[in-house]
């Protein structure tokens, strides 16, 4: 990540947590009708405010931090005749209590809630399994193909295919070692991820590619020549492959491994009529 883009991020992620606070001070303070004046996020130069109500909202330059203003927060203020009854220091002693103590709760339920809801809609983490190559791509060149599993970059573990992106990223132009699985057997491939700049907001981010993909497509073939040995044998466009002799397969690289690990002719268990699943790809 950019350092513009982790700096902005800190920034965000301060200035959410500061409202959250604040926002439990002035929820609880209007529950108990005391009178907010101002609800300010941030403090020095006046970035944007306006009024709705009996209360003025800011936005102030620096975000390091907010504050609820309430009337009657110095004892030894005369609040005017309208406000009489609600100042903060007029409430009973258990209403401050519940007012002061708001911030906080609300600061600590904030990140239980965000865990639960980042859980529960978070998405699928997929494996270094390896389901699409480039052909033009470094890893191509190397010998990787479609059904290998990464197991290791320069020595460390991968696991998931999100671990290749945060070891390879940083390693454009440079030379690293991948170990992989095939068939139960494990090589390894010395490669040099390709230098790749992506636009964004906050300026050019810079990170290695090496041209593969995780994302596995269905086993579903497309037949683009009368002559070739799959229209011969019967195969059609959309065709699913979902056996290769007596072996299931569940994905597009599980079947071009398969079929590459063949010495001979073999069965295939086809379902026609069903056009599921991701694109095709050409046997």
């Amino acid at each position: 990540m950019h350092p513009l883009e982790k700096a902005a991020l800190f920034v965000f992620l301060l200035a959410t947590l500061v409202f959250v606070h604040e926002l439990g001070h002035f929820l609880v303070a209007k529950l108990f009708r005391v009178k907010v004046l101002k609800f300010s996020l941030g403090f020095g130069p006046r970035l944007l405010s306006f009024c709705l109500g009996e209360t003025e909202y800011c936005v102030s330059a620096l975000p390091l931090g907010g504050y609820v203003k309430m009337a009657g927060e110095d004892p030894t203020e005369e609040l005017p005749g309208e406000d009489k009854g609600r100042g903060f220091f007029e409430q009973a002693p258990w209403k401050r209590g519940l007012i002061a103590f708001a911030g906080p709760a609300m600061s600590l339920l904030f990140p239980v809630l965000v865990y639960f809801l980042a859980f529960n809609f978070q998405g699928e983490a997929y494996s270094s399994l390896v389901s699409t190559v480039e052909p033009d791509g470094p890893a191509f060149a190397a010998g990787l193909r479609p059904g290998d599993r990464i197991t290791e970059v320069d020595g460390e573990p991968v696991r998931y295919f999100e671990d290749l992106v945060e070891t390879i990223g940083p390693k454009w132009e440079r030379k690293v070692r991948i170990g992989f699985d095939r068939g139960g057997k494990a090589h390894e491939v010395e490669l040099v991820p390709a230098r790749h700049e992506q636009k964004t907001l906050l300026g050019t981010e810079v990170r290695g590619l090496i041209g593969i993909r995780p994302l596995a497509q269905a086993p579903i073939i497309g037949v683009s020549d009368p002559e070739s040995p799959a229209a011969k044998a019967g195969l059609r466009p959309f065709d699913r492959i979902v056996k290769v002799g007596e072996e299931k397969t569940e994905s597009f690289p599980q079947l071009a491994s398969r079929l590459a690990a063949l010495e001979g002719p073999t069965t295939l268990t086809v379902v026609r009529d069903r056009p599921e699943g991701g694109a095709a790809g050409a046997l």
